[in-house]
């Protein structure tokens, strides 16, 4: 199992859980970052911070250390249907 902040670019995987405050942790599930999920990796910052990825055809903006809070697994590569 790896994280969020762990994914290339171009990368997708699913959500499996979130471990973060619970303030964070609800701003999280709020903006439909839900167990089950499936999430892509679209870009990083120039600094490595923040990442923006791709969920339900909106792109989302997440700090480096939320990402590093959601767990994710069945990582893929963009357009591999394997």
């Amino acid at each position: 199992m790896t994280t969020l902040a762990n994914l290339s670019v171009g990368q997708s995987a699913r959500i499996t859980g979130i471990q973060a405050a619970p303030g964070i942790r609800q701003r999280i599930l709020d903006m439909g970052l839900i167990p089950d999920i499936r999430v892509t990796l679209e870009r990083v910052g120039p600094t490595g911070r923040p990442i923006w990825i791709a969920c339900h055809g909106s792109q989302i903006a997440l700090r480096l250390d939320e990402a590093t809070g959601i767990l994710v697994d069945d990582v893929k590569v963009a357009g591999d249907n394997s």
